[in-house]
């Protein structure tokens, strides 16, 4: 515990945790739920008195008999896994301030610093507890007048009742926790942890972090890991599959549900809204759940009703125009070819073609680029739009025969966008697919793999040496949707019109994903984390 002699030498009283939190002198969260009130007691090491019956208090530890374990004591580490919009931000802050007013400093000599950092990987990903800090000291008038001078962008810095100045940070990851060895810690805050990777998995890591501080904690700080579940793996999950319902003096770990957090926003008709609307994003962003680790894209019922029952190929109908797309292969793997057509109400698949050869027979890229060009002039086209496999020596071959092959670089980011637009035309019924049962199971195959940084599209190697060859080719084309009906024939490629054009299509679609990442960073920021 804190010595607290410090301040009652200067006549200064520590709140507890839930006072700070709660009291409209200090953070101003007058209608915290009794779970929240319920984690800050337990920070402190307090009884839980007449909130160790309530069911979402019981619930978050993991069971009655974890109310029963609870430590006397602060516990060394906590892990706070909760919903969205939840509040975890706002307690955290709260516990970084109390950790520079409370802190220990009786060890310390002339010169010693401390600070109480609030880590992520990047520094942008943990400014919402900071910005939590900042705006609720600056606006209590309990809390401002013991700053010392203003806070800057990423800083404050308090004046602990001993005088000596203990500084609140946002701090960046960085190669073995460099960042967190050069000064005495009164806490530390570990913001959006579950994303965090272990030892095994990357330079700036957990484990390398909750290490380094762990030598320069002063007496009775605590080490907080904050965020909501993500991906089934890493330091955070480890700690959560162990530990929950198991607390300890040394940790304690807490998950709570949107409703139990924070019922003001998590109302049962949200709730069931978001359930209904996405399930997968109600389990983790309000239930608290950890993502599966690997989850179908496509069902089967959702592409039967994109399916037509006939024909299997449509030939070019005048004043239609199209675009073609194509995945090639030479051994194991299938080269396929689609062509799309724009009825102004859907992106109709009308044709649908693949070559396979095999390691001891492998395809010539020559005599399937010839037979694509032949195919594609029925349909009007000289241009095919592909990956970078062998893209040189593809669009060389293709030059010889006047074939235009339009090639993307493929990161991680483009490919899951490429199969998102699938998924949602696929729900939104604007595609059409052919009856063509290996370019279904193809695609219903496709799968979404949760990483610590996000999501990346797994295609599974079938028995017969395949990997979904032909979503991809769909996928692809629907990136590059026919003009519709009525639209004006483009300029070909290579003239400057046609430059011009594609860059500025590239231009819009920089500008869309700009919107896009803007209204998620919108979607996750509000009351609380």
């Amino acid at each position: 515990m804190p010595d607290l002699s410090l301040f009652r030498s200067t006549r200064f009283e520590v709140p507890s945790l839930e006072t700070l939190l709660c009291h409209p002198d200090w953070f101003g969260l007058t209608k915290a739920s009794p779970l929240q009130r319920a984690i800050c007691r337990i920070l402190d090491g307090l009884p839980l008195g007449d909130l160790a019956s309530h069911p979402d208090v019981i619930a978050s530890l993991g069971g009655e008999q974890a109310i029963e374990l609870l430590p006397s004591t602060p516990p060394d580490e906590f892990v706070l896994l909760a919903g969205i919009r939840s509040g975890k931000s706002l307690i955290a802050a709260a516990c970084g301030v109390k950790a520079a007013m409370a802190c220990d400093l009786s060890g310390l000599g002339p010169g010693d610093e401390v600070a109480v950092p609030i880590v992520s990987t990047k520094k942008k990903t943990a400014r919402q507890t900071w910005s939590h800090v900042r705006g609720r000291v600056m606006a209590s008038r309990r809390l401002r007048p013991m700053l010392v001078g203003n806070p800057t962008g990423e800083a404050l810095t308090f004046r602990h009742p001993s005088g000596t100045h203990v500084e609140i940070s946002v701090t960046a990851g960085s190669r073995a926790a460099d960042t967190l060895v050069s000064r005495w810690l009164a806490g530390a805050i570990f913001d959006e942890a579950p994303r965090m990777v272990g030892q095994e998995d990357g330079v700036v890591n957990l484990d390398d972090a909750r290490m380094a501080v762990a030598g320069r904690m002063l007496p009775g700080a605590q080490i907080l890991l904050i965020g909501s579940p993500w991906a089934p793996f890493g330091p955070v999950y480890d700690l959560v599959d162990k530990h929950h319902g198991k607390p300890s003096d040394e940790l304690v770990v807490i998950r709570g549900r949107g409703p139990a957090m924070n019922p003001t926003r998590w109302t049962p008709e949200r709730c069931a809204s978001l359930a209904k609307r996405k399930p997968d994003a109600y389990a983790v962003d309000v239930e608290a759940q950890f993502r599966d680790p690997e989850t179908s894209m496509f069902n089967a019922p959702e592409l039967e009703l994109c399916k037509r029952k006939e024909p299997l190929e449509i030939p070019r109908r005048a004043g239609r125009y199209y675009s073609a797309a194509m995945d090639p292969a030479t051994r194991g793997n299938s080269w396929t070819l689609v062509v799309a057509e724009n009825t102004g109400e859907k992106i109709a698949i009308v044709l649908a073609r693949q070559w396979t050869g095999t390691t001891e027979k492998p395809l010539s890229p020559k005599a399937v680029i010839g037979e694509i060009k032949e195919i594609l002039l029925s349909y009007g086209l000289s241009t095919v739009y592909s990956d970078q496999w062998s893209a040189d020596a593809n669009q060389d071959i293709a030059a010889e025969v006047s074939l235009w092959i339009s090639t993307e670089t493929m990161d991680n980011a483009t490919n899951l966008e490429l199969y998102l637009n699938l998924k949602r035309r696929v729900q939104d019924k604007t595609v059409e697919l052919p009856p063509l049962l290996l370019l279904l199971r193809d695609i219903s195959r496709v799968k979404k793999r949760v990483t610590q940084t996000g999501f990346t599209i797994q295609l599974p190697k079938t028995p017969d040496g395949r990997h979904c060859d032909y979503a991809s080719s769909v996928a692809r084309v629907l990136a590059h949707p026919p003009r519709l009906p009525d639209a004006p024939p483009l300029p070909m490629h290579g003239t400057d019109d046609r430059q011009r054009i594609d860059a500025e299509a590239a231009k819009e679609r920089a500008r869309l994903e700009v919107v896009k990442r803007q209204k998620e960073v919108a979607r996750r920021v509000g009351w609380g984390r």
